[in-house]
């Protein structure tokens, strides 16, 4: 199990032109991920609500979907990768596999996507990158809906070390999925659910 969490997680550490001639799809511009994080910023301490997806309540999917989409309403996102089948509301697991494009950490950008586990079978929680703490990038700040107790905060994260019994499996880069075209998989794991 231990030797499945680091290669995932070293698949982070390599660069994303590392993935071979896969052809990936265009992602969100620079804007777009900062202004998704401004509004994501705008509505700390919402309450979590397990399946939310407005400023009622949020859980970790809900939150990223809807700062998103509150910013380019076009966006809609994948279920399988494969078909041109797309949906209003994912989990983050699906966001990683099939939404979300590898991105090197010397290239992450504000309202980058975060996505951590407790399991080591599937992504279990996401957040939106805030910035870097460090120069040598060890340590970022990112924002989540968290848990029932904490709703959307801003936490910290330290590369290589479990934070609350979750392990960092990533960071990768919103999929603008073209409006008429059949999805492709954003992520090299494509072929097998597990991670």
């Amino acid at each position: 199990m231990l030797k499945r969490l680091i290669i995932v997680v070293t698949i982070w550490l390599m660069p994303a032109a590392c993935c071979g001639a896969m052809e990936l799809p265009p992602t969100v511009n620079k804007e777009i991920a900062a202004a998704a994080l401004d509004k994501t910023l705008s509505v700390l301490g919402t309450p979590y609500v397990w399946g939310g997806q407005s400023p009622q309540g949020f859980d970790c999917s809900g939150l990223v979907l809807w700062s998103y989409h509150q910013n380019d309403p076009t966006l809609r996102w994948s279920v399988d990768g494969r078909s041109n089948v797309f949906v209003d509301d994912v989990t983050a697991h699906i966001l990683f596999m099939y939404n979300a494009v590898p991105v090197d950490k010397n290239e992450v950008w504000p309202g980058d996507l975060v996505f951590v586990t407790s399991n080591p079978n599937y992504v279990t929680h996401m957040g939106m990158f805030i910035r870097w703490l460090d120069e040598g990038k060890t340590k970022f700040e990112w924002v989540e809906a968290s848990s029932r107790k904490n709703g959307v905060v801003i936490s910290t994260w330290r590369l290589g070390r479990k934070n609350d019994d979750k392990w960092l499996v990533g960071v990768g880069r919103m999929v603008a999925w073209p409006q008429n075209s059949t999805a492709q998989a954003a992520n090299p794991q494509d072929d097998d659910p597990s991670l």
